[in-house]
């Protein structure tokens, strides 16, 4: 038998995947590409990371500008779709790092991630003074 504590962290595992589908096919739903788009030649990526506020939009477009990349459209909070030309993938042999990386490095973590990483040091720290 299970206890109720690996229950609930199987439960909330399949929540996850469930989520994890959904955004997927989401994804899939939203970027519906025009016959222009595909006859053009042009390479799509969706980059993931927080971008909650107008600098973490502006950062993460200038750090996919650096491959060629343009911002097509904003998902929400968490997803920017990206297209460049191409022929840009010429140029990535002269580039530093990963232009089909889709996590982003220029976002800042969430309030609730800065948060969590506050209470743990908080609770660390008053761990080791008792």
């Amino acid at each position: 038998m299970i206890p109720i504590e690996g229950a609930m962290v199987a439960q909330h595992q399949a929540a996850a995947e469930k989520e994890k589908a959904r955004r997927r096919e989401e994804e899939e739903l939203m970027t519906g590409y025009n016959p222009g788009d595909l006859q053009s030649h042009w390479q799509f990526k969706i980059v993931k990371g927080t971008f909650k506020t107008q600098a973490q939009i502006d950062a993460v477009v200038h750090e996919q500008a650096e491959y060629g990349w343009v911002l097509v459209e904003i998902f929400d909070h968490g997803r920017i779709r990206f297209k460049r030309p191409a022929g840009e993938a010429d140029k990535d042999a002269y580039r530093e790092g990963n232009p089909y990386g889709t996590v982003s490095k220029a976002s800042k973590p969430g309030c609730g991630t800065v948060m969590i990483l506050l209470l743990a040091i908080a609770a660390g720290g008053w761990f080791l003074l008792t």
